[in-house]
């Protein structure tokens, strides 16, 4: 529902549910489809509300809702008049490009909205692990480690990091017993710290 500037409006308007007979934007929403109310004096839709609306100048109310991708309400737009008016082509073009555009933004901010939380949940149980846990690229290259890992090695991260990235550059190049150096160390390294220590000590740098 629309609602008139300053307090008294709001509170007129404020917590009133959508439904089959609650204005234009109530019932646009609760039809999920566009409601044009070309004179509101008039029209049964605005029957509770007219004497409101009219004493603040309203005589119009086109209303469409506003659709998710997955056909959820996730609004509606509204544009009032102070003349009893019916929508042209051309408005309903306007309230069509609108609405569009006002649907994918509102969407686009969810996802951005969704995916910061994401990221603060794997920042939350990776920093909070109680077992060492490092974030590695499907290339090998070391992203991060947490806290954990780093008191299981005895490395502050940035130290962890640059010793994990030389190793995988000297895994790659390594032959004979330094191959086999590092290979043992990576096959030990869930039996304890002095393994997981010998990972990062088992090349040069």
């Amino acid at each position: 529902m629309w609602t008139p500037p300053g307090s008294r409006g709001t509170r007129a308007v404020d917590g009133l549910a959508i439904g089959p007979s609650v204005g234009s934007c109530g019932t646009a929403a609760y039809r999920r489809e566009p409601v044009y109310v070309s004179d509101i004096a008039g029209d049964p839709l605005w029957a509770p509300y007219a004497e409101f609306a009219l004493s603040h100048g309203l005589r119009a109310c086109w209303s469409s809702p506003i659709l998710s991708s997955d056909a959820e309400v996730l609004g509606t737009f509204a544009m009032y008049y102070r003349q009893p008016r019916q929508p042209t082509a051309r408005d309903l073009r306007t309230v069509d490009i609108v609405t569009r555009t006002v649907a994918i933004a509102i969407e686009q901010s969810r996802a951005e909205q969704a995916l910061r939380e994401s990221e603060e949940r794997f920042r939350g149980t990776f920093e909070n692990a109680a077992v060492g846990i490092a974030h590695v690229e499907v290339t090998g290259r070391f992203l991060r480690v947490n806290e954990k890992l780093c008191d299981i090695t005895g490395y502050g991260r940035d130290e962890l990091l640059a010793k994990f990235r030389a190793c995988l550059d000297f895994g790659l190049n390594a032959t004979g017993d330094q191959a086999d150096r590092l290979a043992d160390a990576i096959m030990n390294l869930e039996k304890s710290a002095d393994a997981a220590r010998a990972i990062v000590e088992a090349f040069p740098g």
